[in-house]
């Protein structure tokens, strides 16, 4: 499973937005199913982002890492810097 969530910041935040997800990256992994998480920086837009988790499941990212106090952490860390909420998809790999 992979998720990918798009996150908007100002510009100007950019480093700050980047020195706060540093942190959680912990968070993540140490969740239950969690195997990878990344920041992708989107080349072509200043302040657009691309978050990407890959795990076993969509249920246990959803159902389970998104009712733990990591997520809440993980909200406390990058929420305050973001210009809008997140545009998140699920996808798995076929080819």
């Amino acid at each position: 499973m992979h998720e990918v969530a798009a996150l908007t910041v100002d510009p100007a935040s950019a480093d700050t937005f980047e020195a706060a997800v540093q942190p959680a990256k912990p968070l993540f992994l140490a969740a239950d199913g969690c195997f990878d998480m990344r920041l992708e920086w989107v080349i072509e837009v200043p302040g657009h982002y691309l978050l990407r988790v890959d795990g076993n499941s969509v249920d246990a990212h959803m159902n389970v890492f998104r009712k733990a106090p990591a997520f809440q952490e993980w909200c406390a860390l990058a929420g305050p810097l973001l210009n809008e909420p997140p545009q998140v998809i699920h996808s798995h790999q076929v080819v």
